[in-house]
Order: structure tokens, then sequence, then C-alpha cells
């Protein structure tokens, strides 16, 4: 991606860490390029980050990226040994959505059918 490698390593950290808080067994990470239909020229990289967790409630598919929102559900709380919910400060995906716009990308939030939550993260190209 044409980014900063210290700020994408936050970015993809602060992913994968909101993932492994929630899976029960597994976290997923997906990257491929894709265009954005105006020309070969104008690529993207778009990286899916899974988990198998319970999913996100959906009045809370926006406001995961809210500073300060921390949505922890019992099921999670109690699948993952030694999750404390006081210690998510509501920070890392508000921060990570920060950074993917800073850099003319999106990131946005989604149930995966089969269960789980899913992050898709689209960055420019380098």
């Amino acid at each position: 991606v044409a980014m900063e490698a210290g700020r994408f390593g936050s970015l993809i950290g602060n992913l994968v860490d909101n993932a492994a808080s929630f899976a029960r067994s597994r976290v997923t990470v997906s990257f491929r390029r894709d265009g954005d239909g105006d020309g070969a020229d104008a690529r993207f990289v778009v990286i899916a980050v899974e988990d198998d967790g319970p999913g996100l409630a959906a009045e809370h598919l926006e406001r995961v990226f809210e500073r300060f929102f921390s949505w922890r559900p019992e099921a999670a709380e109690r699948g993952r040994e030694g999750a404390a919910p006081d210690r998510h400060a509501g920070l890392g995906l508000a921060l990570a959505k920060a950074l993917a716009e800073a850099e003319g990308g999106t990131l946005r939030a989604e149930n995966r059918q089969e269960g789980g939550a899913r992050f898709v993260l689209r960055l420019p190209a380098a």
C-alpha cells in the first residue's frame, strides 16, 4: 500500500487485536487488489480482518468507530480466558478508521454470514 510502514502497522495491528479479543478460535486476514472502476491505474488493496466471535449488533456497525465506544457482549467476555471488559478504551477502531481515511482509504464493519465480524479496509495501492 502507499502508506508509511509505522502507520500501516498501527492500523493493521488495531484491527487484528480487536478481532483477536472477540474471536472464539480464529482470526483471518486476507489481501487482494481491487480497481475502483475508473481505470487500471486507480488501484486499491483490500484487506479483510475476520473473526469467528459473536459478531456485531446491527446498531453498532457504525458506532464501533466512535472514540471511547466499546461494546463487549457477555458471550465474548466469557469466551476469552482472562478477557477483562475494562481493558478496552474504545480507541483502536476509531484510530484505525482515522488512519485509513487520512490515507485516502475506507474502513467498514460488517457481520459474516457464517458468524463473527469482518472489517474491510480499502487503501490506495503503491
